[in-house]
């Protein structure tokens, strides 16, 4: 009885040396964590000139990290982040965070969006984009097609509009060694939002990358079947095809 009681006691003491051993390892120890150079608005990617090396106590990022909290990017893995788009603004010295990632806090194109607009993803090629090459960030016009009344109508929609996301197969294009796109994301406007939405449902759409900020001024009219042949030349084959309506039904008599 005396050596199970000697037993328990010398356990307890084990445990409180460990754990006093490891609270003066962890005060002591510490973790390199990044903190923000300057100022930095949401969407701007995470640069290694744009982050300033400090030391903590390694507690505090084990604290943080049983807290369930967003966790600090270390120099164990900041090489992870590097690249990303920031989540939301940062201010100077702020510590980086996992939660300012795009990649582990939140989608690019969310980061990316501007207040009050929206993102509309759909399926592209690289030939609907126009360039293989493009990117997040790229301007482009929307091209919109519809076949109305047996006659085929395009206009240019929507002019600098944003790119928010390309989205890529995973394969790339054999002849030209470019990547090969299988969607682009685009920020617009509620109603430019609807009137894209219906274009993809019952029409077609085509992009063209511009200048950002570039404009054209003056309305661009809509392009239409008789822009292509010209009215006479359309009423002289409406006029050859009646006659040669009229000759067949001759000869079959």
């Amino acid at each position: 009885m005396k050596t199970s009681k000697l037993s328990f006691i010398a356990v307890i003491i084990l445990a409180i040396i460990a754990g006093f051993a490891s609270y003066s390892y962890l005060s002591s120890a510490k973790t390199v964590i990044y903190l923000f150079a300057d100022d930095y608005s949401a969407g701007t990617p995470i640069e290694p000139e744009m982050l300033m090396p400090t030391q903590i106590d390694t507690s505090v990022v084990y604290e943080a990290a049983s807290r369930g909290e967003a966790l600090y990017v270390t120099s164990s893995n900041v090489e992870e982040v590097l690249g990303d788009y920031l989540r939301t603004d940062v201010l100077a010295g702020t510590p980086l965070m996992s939660v300012h990632s795009d990649q582990i806090g939140g989608s690019g194109a969310e980061i990316r969006l501007e207040d009050d607009m929206v993102a509309v993803s759909m399926h592209a090629d690289n030939f609907t984009v126009g360039n293989p090459f493009i990117s997040v960030g790229s301007t482009v016009n929307v091209y919109t097609s519809y076949q109305i009344d047996e006659e085929s109508i395009t206009e240019l929609k929507f002019q600098n509009i944003r790119l928010l996301d390309v989205l890529y197969a995973e394969k790339m294009n054999e002849s030209s060694g470019s990547p090969t796109i299988s969607g682009v994301t685009l920020e617009m406007t509620p109603e430019q939002s609807v009137e894209l939405q219906h274009a993809v449902e019952f029409g077609s759409v085509r992009l063209a990358l511009v200048k950002g900020g570039y404009y054209i001024e003056q309305e661009v009219p809509a392009y239409r079947m008789h822009n292509v042949i010209p009215a006479d030349e359309v009423i002289d084959v409406e006029l050859n095809d009646a006659e040669g309506n009229e000759n067949t039904d001759t000869s079959g008599e």
